[in-house]
This record gives structure tokens, sequence and C-alpha cells, in this order.
């Protein structure tokens, strides 16, 4: 399973969207920062048919139009 891990930076899924970098990770959260701001994000799951794991983080400040954009996913390290 690709994971968050503290230290690393990962791209949006709208990549006119900052990277985040991780800043401490708990089993449920990350604490994300922007450069500007850090926030915490609650971690979920997705897997595929194919066995594919991965984490995924949404920052749900962004509101249901734009929450799509602003998910962060493990596998799109920067």
């Amino acid at each position: 399973m690709k994971r968050f891990e503290v230290g690393h930076e990962y791209e949006s899924l709208d990549s006119g969207i900052d990277t985040i970098n991780v800043v401490k990770r708990t089993d449920k959260f990350i604490f994300a920062n922007n450069g500007m701001h850090e926030w915490r994000m609650k971690i979920r799951e997705a897997k595929w048919k194919n066995g594919f794991c991965y984490e995924y983080v949404v920052d749900s400040s962004a509101g249901n139009k734009w929450r799509d954009a602003f998910t962060f996913t493990a596998s799109l390290e920067h």
C-alpha cells in the first residue's frame, strides 16, 4: 500500500493546486503544510480490483464543489 510519509511532498488531483508537505502523521490523520498554513486531514484508503491500494486525503474546507480538486493521494508523491 502506498502511504503518506512525514517529510514528503504530494500533489493534488488538480495540478493548479499547491503541493503539500506532510509534517506529522498519526494512524488517522496527516498534518499538512503548504508553505503558508498548516492543517490536518483525515486519511482514507482506496482499493482497486487489481489489488492496488493507496491512501488519500481530502481538504474538507474547500467545499463540495471543489473537493475533487483538493484531494491528495499518496501515489502522487512529488
